[in-house]
């Protein structure tokens, strides 16, 4: 997994902005495309996951935390190069974007993340967390027999990079750099 391993930020304008990760795997393209598509898979890196792998089918994730999941529907897809869903926002704003782009490249694959239309108050928080849970995936990817992604592997992934948090701060508006992070 190369590539700069930081998410940038696009302002949008409005209080709103896009999040991008480009990550290599050298895997093949439909390993990839299992592993954020596959319900077991996307376990081992993202959430516990139900996926009606249809546009207008139902994603829905699952974390450890009581009470602490979604359902959303899947707005985009074009096995195996493209899959994207929405993301609920809270206080009924309009749903965010979670798309994910995959193009065959020498010795593997590119992942291109964006999260868009994500509001200030959510940035920080988003994009350290796509960052810690696509560190997870090539072992995803890797697996013959993924396991459930723990909060303790979770937490020792963020604790790897531990100036990870404050180089996103220093990218980011003043106002989205100052929110506290939970957890």
């Amino acid at each position: 997994m190369t590539r700069d391993a930081d998410g940038t930020v696009t302002d949008l304008g409005d209080g709103l902005y896009d999040v991008r990760f480009e990550r290599h795997i050298a895997k093949p393209i439909e390993k990839v495309w299992a592993a954020i598509t596959e319900p077991v898979r996307l376990e081992a890196w993202l959430a516990q996951a139900k996926v009606d792998l249809r546009v207008g089918g139902f994603i829905d994730l699952y974390w450890p935390v009581p009470g602490d999941g979604l359902k959303t529907r899947i707005v985009e897809l074009d096995p195996p190069r493209l899959f994207a869903f929405g993301w609920p926002e809270p206080d009924g704003a309009p749903d965010s974007i979670v798309r994910f782009e995959l193009r065959e490249e020498a010795g593997g694959c590119l992942l291109v993340l964006t999260n868009t239309l994500l509001r200030t108050e959510f940035l920080l928080s988003v994009a350290t967390g796509w960052h810690t849970h696509l560190d997870q995936l090539p072992a995803a990817v890797n697996s013959r027999d993924p396991q459930p992604l723990r909060m303790e592997a979770w937490n020792a992934s963020r604790a790897a990079d531990p100036g990870m948090i404050d180089r996103y701060r220093a990218r980011l508006p003043r106002e989205a750099a100052e929110v506290e992070l939970k957890g």
